[in-house]
């Protein structure tokens, strides 16, 4: 029976086995996606007053458990896959507190939350706009079905403005799914080749443009909610300081910043 010929290419994942630029990459995503995060919270707290008490909690938990899944792959765990090979390493700030195993985890229990609030999020979403005041009231396992087969009397619907808006909130939500979801695919495909490459060949710029994909996916889609939302770009414009030019007696101009009353 003949030897079987061993594998003698290398493998660049252990030959190239330097993945900081990666972990620089993903740290300089998240620092970027922080303050436009952390922007559309406060937006949702404090300037959402049309929406119901249940749609702030529920929309703060969603950006807010996404913004930590992104902190968690990028900054805490800074994970790195070892394609072809079934294994993985941390590089991030608390890889000496905790194992690889143990940050991966914690990456798939907020991952699942954010997932998990999401479709409360909608469902809440569609619930508010089909039957005002009620809460999951299904009568079958497919929601669409029930969405469709349950509407409300010209009686029971509380506003005609209620409503727009409510389809409006509905249709700002779909659209910041839809960026998301095409970030998150991209990311996804550029993993998958990675591990249908040759063994031999470096793909470590390959992962950091997916990891990096992937830890900013909510910076256009958070922009492209504030943007759409009327209150919220109300108040981001009505913050912006004008500048004017005063001149004093010696001749010399002075500039004073003036922030517009809201």
């Amino acid at each position: 029976m003949p030897a079987e010929t061993p594998d003698l290419r290398i493998y660049a994942t252990v030959f190239h086995s330097d993945r900081s630029l990666q972990y620089r990459a993903t740290v300089f995503v998240c620092l970027l996606a922080t303050p436009v995060n952390f922007l559309l919270l406060y937006l949702i707290l404090a300037q959402s007053k049309n929406e119901r008490f249940s749609i702030k909690i529920l929309s703060f938990l969603y950006h807010f458990s996404l913004y930590l899944c992104e902190m968690q792959l990028g900054v805490f765990g800074g994970m790195v896959t070892l394609y072809p090979f079934p294994a993985a390493y941390s590089q991030g700030l608390l890889k000496n507190v905790f194992d690889t195993f143990i940050l991966f985890i914690g990456w798939c229990f907020t991952f699942g939350s954010f997932a998990y609030v999401s479709f409360i999020l909608q469902l809440t979403r569609l619930q508010a706009v089909a039957r005002p005041g009620k809460w999951f009231d299904m009568i079958t396992l497919i929601y669409a079905s029930m969405y469709l087969e349950t509407r409300q009397n010209a009686s029971n619907v509380q506003s005609f403005r209620s409503i727009k808006e409510r389809l409006k909130g509905l249709q700002n939500f779909v659209t910041q799914s839809i960026i998301m979801c095409s970030f998150t695919t991209i990311s996804i495909v550029l993993i998958l080749q990675t591990i249908f490459n040759d063994p031999s060949e470096d793909s470590r710029i390959q992962n950091l443009f997916a990891y990096s994909f992937l830890c900013g996916t909510t910076i256009p889609a958070q922009i492209s909610m504030i943007w759409r939302n009327p209150a919220y770009r109300n108040f981001v414009m009505a913050r912006k300081k004008s500048i004017v030019v005063i001149p004093d007696v010696s001749g010399n101009l002075h500039r004073r910043s003036i922030i517009p009353n809201s």
